[in-house]
């Protein structure tokens, strides 16, 4: 099986896992029937979405959707089921069984869902190509109707398994994937979102990859989202959203994403190329926004970070220049919501000429956007940055900015990249490194010197774009800095 069928057979086995639609507000008194109804559009959506999907296929039902009352819960088991893609792949995933009932609150129903296992994947030919294997299962929620998907979910997977004939195998041994969304409003929904894996394992030969993670795991915290843009997004999963989408502006009051991982290590080797490992320690990244009191400003803030980055097998030339650690820290404030949303409002036409509105928007909301203590660094550097650009509409360039750029061992790198840009060196990275050393040889000679403690030199740079459109480094003209001649070397 090529592995570009992977992703889009795992996003139809998940869309199968954990969605299900139903009209809105139907409320039959055959409760069977009304099951039937649900599970058939259910079905139905599943079709469409395949069918649209980026590698299109077939949705192929073997058999009816089989009710039973037992009890005080209906047992709910769908058919055979398959997806068949036009190269003539197939993924059978089998029967989804289900137990439900009705819920406390009118159009909702409390849940239970048992994946098939194992789920096969043939080729044309009719060969198995993959296999999926979960050891145990557990998956309970709450169904909303109007929402049209669970809003509560505690699911846990132990010992997933992905194998392949030619040796690819993945290996989870614990999955989580839990949330608890609340109505709080007509439309609009709160809670928390969280999915984590253990451990996981992979070895893929045919492109060479293999490694293992500690931990990754993702939370994702909604305020006041809204259902319509949900329904979108489960409706269009690869679709492609404008930022200035009013839907996408709208979409909720505040929403924070917390990614994570522990501990990866990934092998993976090119044809023809030595073998290369990564190791990492931590990653992690906080991506959200949140709204002002009046609803009418909001403001974003994206805050990355790794440490312990480690490359064994990179050309010898960069082993001094990989960072090991590093900060990404920006903030922009005063993001003028409202009055971005009714400008792109329309579309079209009145969506291309708003994008001239919005140096004039940002300014009266006077918006900012800052790095604080965004840096990389490692044994033999470290480069931070500092600094605030503030909207203008009276600026030649729409904007007014100022700040700071510390370069501690910049003399080290230089002296890298002379030597390997050596023409006495052969080595395929040579133009590489003669550009590089270029570029800090002219950064020298108009940069400000400090001293550490330690005794080391650091050359500071400060930038200032001012009213009229001059940029300026250390009072300097940029392009006199950039452009200016090399002096020559004293003796």
């Amino acid at each position: 099986m090529r592995s570009r069928s992977h992703t889009p057979l795992l996003i139809a086995l998940l869309a199968l896992a954990f969605t299900v639609t139903a009209p809105a507000g139907a409320r039959a008194e055959d409760k069977t029937k009304h099951l039937e109804t649900m599970f058939s559009n259910f079905l139905a959506l599943q079709t469409q979405r395949l069918a649209t999907a980026q590698t299109p296929a077939t949705l192929i039902q073997d058999g009816p959707i089989d009710i039973e009352k037992t009890g005080e819960y209906y047992a709910i088991t769908l058919p055979q089921l398959s997806v068949r893609y036009s190269d003539g792949q197939t993924l059978r995933i089998g029967m989804i069984s289900i137990n439900a009932n009705a819920a406390e609150n009118p159009g909702e129903w409390t849940m239970t869902l048992a994946i098939p296992t194992p789920i096969l994947g043939y080729d044309a030919s009719g060969s198995e190509s993959l296999r999926i294997e979960i050891g145990t299962q557990k998956s309970a929620g709450i169904w909303n109707e109007d929402f049209k998907s669970f809003t509560k979910l505690d699911a846990a997977y132990k010992n997933v398994e992905l194998t392949t004939p030619a040796g690819g195998h993945v290996h989870v041994p614990d999955i989580l994937v839990r949330y608890d969304l609340d109505m709080v409003s007509q439309g609009l929904w709160s809670g928390p979102l969280f999915v984590r894996a253990f451990k996981p394992t992979w070895d893929i030969p045919l492109i060479r990859a293999k490694g293992s993670l500690d931990k990754i795991s993702a939370l994702i915290t909604l305020d006041q989202f809204s259902q319509s843009l949900f329904q979108k997004i489960i409706s269009q999963p690869l679709m492609t959203v404008s930022l200035y989408d009013p839907q996408i502006l709208n979409a909720a009051k505040a929403v924070k994403t917390e990614l994570s991982l522990e501990k990866l290590s990934a092998q993976s080797q090119a044809t023809g190329q030595s073998l290369q490992t990564i190791t990492l320690g931590s990653a992690s990244a906080k991506i959200g926004f949140d709204k002002d009191e009046t609803g009418a400003n909001m403001n974003a803030q994206i805050l990355t970070k790794f440490k312990d980055l480690k490359i064994v097998g990179a050309p010898a030339e960069f082993s001094d220049l990989i960072p090991e650690h590093g900060t990404l820290n920006i903030n922009q404030k005063n993001i003028p919501e409202q009055n971005l949303s009714k400008a792109f409002g329309n579309g079209g036409l009145n969506a291309a000429m708003a994008l001239l509105k919005i140096p004039v928007l940002l300014a009266q909301a006077q918006s900012t956007l800052e790095s604080e203590a965004s840096y990389i660094a490692n044994s033999t550097y470290n480069i931070n940055l500092s600094g605030i650009v503030l909207a203008d509409i009276a600026a030649m360039a729409n904007a007014t900015a100022q700040g700071r750029l510390r370069f501690e061992g910049l003399d080290k790198v230089l002296s890298i990249a002379q030597v390997n840009g050596s023409s006495t060196r052969a080595s395929p990275h040579g133009a590489f490194f003669r550009g590089l050393a270029s570029t800090l040889e002219r950064m020298k000679t108009f940069a400000k010197i400090e001293t550490t403690p330690s005794q080391n030199f650091v050359h500071l740079y400060d930038f200032k774009l001012d009213q009229s459109g001059a940029f300026t480094i250390n009072d300097k003209a940029a392009s006199a800095v950039f452009f200016a001649p090399i002096p020559a070397a004293a003796p």
